[in-house]
């Protein structure tokens, strides 16, 4: 029997997450907010040609890329903050 925790959509989880885009390359980032919302903020970023403050606008507005939100996921759900730092920080290397 299935878990009422495993119902969670992806979009309301929170963590580690990795952002598609389409030159092939992803773009990996946190939040303690749900995956959706951060979503949307990078959405308000590019749209809004955030270039100083969102390193995902600023590679998408030199590059002309854009962004694969159905490719796009949470990586790991962990608790402790510092935990993700260093999840984040591992995915970054893998993927630059």
């Amino acid at each position: 029997m299935r878990s009422v925790k495993d119902s969670l959509n992806r979009l309301q989880q929170k963590g580690v997450y990795k952002v598609m885009r389409s030159c092939g390359n992803c773009y990996t980032g946190k939040t303690r907010r749900s995956f959706k919302i951060r979503l949307k903020e990078h959405a308000a970023d590019i749209k809004n040609n955030r270039i100083r403050s969102s390193a995902l606008a600023e590679h998408l507005a030199k590059a002309c890329h854009h962004i694969c939100l159905k490719e796009s996921k949470i990586i790991t759900k962990e608790k402790h903050q510092y935990k993700w730092k260093i999840r984040e920080a591992l995915e970054i290397i893998k993927h630059p």
